[in-house]
């Protein structure tokens, strides 16, 4: 098939596939010959790739390429955020004011909402400002909770959440010599905790004892639990057989220790909940250093 349109800009057709366009004009001719080749195949039952993608709309192994999602402002990779894991609690006694010690922003009082945020999962972070932490919300929403101190497994309950993993308990032992006696003692306490804290008592001359540091309400009783068993009372602190049986409780693998104590000068009892991950081996490092010669 071939066109011809003499003395104008034309177009011819030649061969098939062949494109000539002839331009008159100033006595002379020029012609460009432009090929183009446009090959198709049935599918890809031939294994090539189409050539009629772009290559920038194509992945490295030729694979077409997808568009990501459009930004929600919520990208976020939970797993990998750091922080002791909760659950806001479901109890209605927050449903009126909300959860009133987390936050959207810091140093904005306005409390979250029980109706939002009721048996969401999420992880309190590191230290966002003075007197605040990050927190991250299992769907990537991003919150703030006041906190001026070392968070314990018993903030729980004024925080109004769950932890799903009980915060650690930072345990810390002491070793000391009496210069006049030559006595041995040890003790070991949670460092950093909020008064009342136990307190594991080990001497060379006196043996074992646990005590509650700050539980100093004169005439009051001091309460350990460990897990399930029957909790341990007594006055004045444990010592002898009650003090070893506590020890017992923790070396078989106790996880939670329960301490109830009074502090002056608030005649009201105070129960704080303690982790007892990391305490055994320095109980035993205790032992072990009274006891040698």
């Amino acid at each position: 098939m071939s066109r011809t349109n003499a003395g104008q800009d034309g177009l011819y057709w030649g061969q098939a596939g062949t494109i000539k366009f002839h331009k008159a004009g100033g006595g002379m001719s020029r012609f460009v010959g432009l090929s183009v080749l446009l090959v198709f195949f049935a599918g890809s039952a031939l294994g090539q790739e189409n050539l009629l993608v772009p290559s920038w709309k194509r992945n490295a192994d030729g694979s077409p390429y997808e568009k990501p999602e459009a930004y929600t402002g919520k990208y976020c990779s939970y797993p990998e955020f750091e922080g002791l894991e909760f659950e806001f609690s479901t109890d209605p006694v927050h449903e009126k004011y909300g959860f009133q010690l987390f936050h959207e922003k810091v140093n904005d009082y306005k409390s979250l909402p029980f109706s939002e945020f009721s048996g969401k999962k999420g992880k309190i972070g590191g230290a966002a400002s003075r007197g605040f932490r990050e927190v991250l919300m299992e769907d990537c929403t991003t919150a703030y909770v006041m906190s001026s101190g070392a968070i314990e497994a018993g903030s729980a309950r004024g925080l109004g959440i769950i932890f799903l993993q009980a915060p650690p308990t930072d345990w810390a032992a002491s070793e000391q010599v009496d210069r006049l006696t030559d006595a041995k003692s040890c003790h070991v306490v949670a460092r950093g905790a909020d008064m009342p804290f136990p307190m594991f008592f080990y001497h060379s001359k006196e043996g074992f004892s646990a005590n509650a540091v700050g539980g100093d309400f004169p005439g009051r009783p001091i309460t350990f639990r460990v897990d399930r068993h029957p909790a341990i009372v007594e006055r004045e602190g444990l010592s002898g057989a009650r003090a070893q049986m506590l020890a017992n409780q923790i070396r078989a693998g106790g996880k939670q220790l329960l301490l109830g104590a009074y502090e002056w000068p608030h005649d009201v009892e105070i129960v704080k909940e303690f982790n007892l991950d990391g305490l055994a081996p320095l109980l035993d490092q205790c032992r072990s250093y009274v006891k040698a010669p």
